[in-house]
């Protein structure tokens, strides 16, 4: 039996407490966990002096299948960076699913 359980994206959100655009884009990220399931890494750029140089005031920063979104992260943004991180590995599963099935791949290959 097929397994058709969407499977889960990674999230980093690059944040510092008392950023009230961070907890934005927390809730956010949390009221889309049924629709675009992930796993999100809340990460404190205050934990790392290289974090805060980088990121400082761009906060929050969000890492999606590798692209990142910096502030200001309104809801649409949020969305569209998950709908499409979905969509890419969606596509990236079934051509795994294509390449590994018996058989050849096109015809007159043996």
């Amino acid at each position: 039996m097929r397994d058709t359980r969407p499977e889960q994206l990674f999230v980093k959100l690059y944040m510092k407490a008392g950023c009230h655009l961070c907890e934005d884009a927390e809730a956010e990220l949390d009221r889309l966990q049924a629709r675009y399931p992930h796993v999100l890494e809340r990460i404190d750029i205050n934990a790392c002096a290289d974090l805060t140089r980088r990121y400082g005031e761009r906060i929050p920063v969000m890492v999606v299948h590798g692209r990142e979104y910096a502030a200001p992260l309104h809801r649409t943004i949020i969305e569209t960076a998950l709908k499409e991180a979905a969509a890419h590995q969606s596509d990236s599963r079934s051509g795994l699913r294509a390449s590994t099935s018996n058989g050849p791949s096109s015809p007159g290959v043996k």
